[in-house]
């Protein structure tokens, strides 16, 4: 399910983007119900940071509005890094960090914040309550036997760190 999701996103958010033309705070439309953060970190106090970020957090605002809410409910902090770093992007149960200097287009964040996401969907709304310790973990917490999870991982994984071989 988490698979098909994921795809349905890419390819309805991910269209070419036409930028739409700028308007005054007043005029943009009304925010999501979305209740999270979003905070800049490593940026400069140069006007054209400060551009740059409302531009990146409106690109974001967007796209979240487009998401169900149940997917964005998890997500609690959003963070815009203006770095480079091996990975694009990384999350927890409740935290995306973007490395903006490691993404070349609108497109391109759009699709790594959705990829995220879907390991927010993952950690963040999909939880076991009450099944028996896997093999899998979340950092240092056990996934649950009745975690939608568990079948999906399970496919290519025999624990957290060893992956099934092909026979």
């Amino acid at each position: 399910m988490l698979l098909t999701i994921i795809a349905f996103l890419h390819a309805h958010l991910l269209a070419p983007f036409h930028p739409a033309p700028r308007h005054s705070a007043a005029q943009l439309p009304a925010l999501s119900t979305w209740q999270g953060q979003i905070s800049a970190k490593k940026f400069s106090t140069h006007p054209n940071d400060t551009l740059r970020i409302n531009h990146l957090k409106r690109q974001l605002q967007f796209t979240i509005r487009l998401l169900p809410k149940w997917h964005t409910a998890p997500l609690k902090k959003l963070e815009l890094h203006n770095d480079t770093h091996l990975s694009r992007g990384l999350s927890s149960a409740h935290k995306i960090i973007l490395h903006l200097n490691s993404i070349q287009s609108t497109s391109e964040l759009r699709s790594v914040f959705i990829h995220e996401l879907g390991h927010i969907v993952d950690l963040g709304a999909l939880q076991g309550k009450s099944g028996r310790r896997t093999t899998f973990r979340d950092g240092n917490l056990p996934i649950l036997s009745d975690d939608p999870s568990v079948q999906f991982y399970s496919i290519s994984w025999t624990s957290e760190k060893k992956q099934r071989t092909n026979k």
